[in-house]
């Protein structure tokens, strides 16, 4: 693909990725008012944790829909490189509402329980949750859609979030029913346990979530080194670069920021080899980034050639 076909395809994406961010805040807006508005007149519990939900994701798609404006701009003095970190971040900051909500709402569940329950109008609770469920998995194949020809890692974020909340709205519906059948043959004391019931089962089954976005979020802040597996490309990639070099020791850095990959090459040149010139680093730098853009790799590659090195060579 040629420069001109990438600059096109990536005005393309970008034109993508601004419609499903825009998408996604405004079901999120209108789900998380309806949700609460629900809430307030079933007196639900679960539903309430899903209009919490749906709160947080909004301010979290407001800041992301931002984000993804400055993901655009080029590295600045004062960013020299780039806003890509402002994608762990704004994922960080999802998975500690999440958690923080998802700790709340446990400890009211686990109260309204110790307290005998509570009566849920469970026909119209469960019209709700069912409305929220097509809704929620109208919005995430949208959402796959535009992450499938864009590969933003914010939308996939948001794909994540849109597939748990359908999941959560269809197992929902399943609870309301229950609790209708069982008020049907006469059980309503245990009926009135069937809402803080599930929003408890929900909050130990999904807890994960958080923890996994925010660990993943964490590792990219810090800048740990991918896996070896999302290494091992680009890794053989810059080896067959620099294998005119001869068996010169080389020290290599990798650290990937949402799609961004940061590329650090130490080769140091040994000193009984004098015909090595500034030109020779030149040819050889851009051999690297020929490699890296043929295999559609995103980022920078920095190469440092040295006499000495001071760092341990691989």
């Amino acid at each position: 693909m040629s420069r001109v076909d990438r600059k096109l395809t990536s005005r393309s994406n970008a034109s993508s990725e601004r419609a499903g961010f825009i998408v996604s805040l405004a079901i999120t807006l209108l789900m998380a008012g309806i949700a609460l508005t629900v809430a307030v007149f079933t007196g639900s519990q679960a539903i309430l944790l899903d209009g919490m939900f749906n709160a947080v994701f909004a301010v979290a798609a407001a800041f992301t829909l931002h984000v993804s404006k400055l993901l655009r701009q080029p590295s600045n003095p004062s960013f020299p490189y780039g806003y890509a970190y402002f994608v762990p971040l704004v994922n960080m900051i999802k998975s500690l509402l999440i958690a923080g909500v998802s700790l709340i709402a446990l400890w009211y569940a686990i109260a309204a329980m110790l307290s005998g329950g509570n009566d849920v109008p469970f026909a119209e609770a469960m019209a709700f949750a069912a409305f929220s469920a097509v809704a929620c998995a109208t919005a995430a194949l949208i959402i796959r859609r535009i992450h499938r020809q864009t590969q933003n890692e914010l939308l996939r974020a948001d794909l994540t979030t849109w597939s748990i909340n359908a999941a959560i709205s269809g197992c929902l519906v399943l609870s309301f029913a229950g609790a209708l059948m069982l008020q049907s043959f006469g059980f309503a004391t245990a009926a009135r346990y069937a809402d803080s019931t599930f929003v408890t089962l929900l909050v130990l089954l999904s807890i994960g979530v958080p923890y996994s976005m925010g660990k993943d979020a964490l590792s990219e802040l810090l800048a740990k080194a991918p896996d070896a597996e999302q290494r091992a490309p680009i890794e053989t990639a810059i080896r067959s670069a620099l294998q005119d070099l001869g068996d010169f020791p080389c020290l290599l850095r990798l650290v990937r920021v949402a799609n961004r990959w940061e590329i650090f090459v130490e080769v140091t040149i040994p000193a009984s080899i004098e015909s090595f010139t500034v030109d020779d680093c030149d040819r050889v730098r851009a051999r690297v980034e020929r490699i890296l853009d043929g295999q559609g790799v995103t980022g920078e590659a920095h190469l440092l050639f040295s006499r000495r090195s001071v760092r341990p060579a691989t």
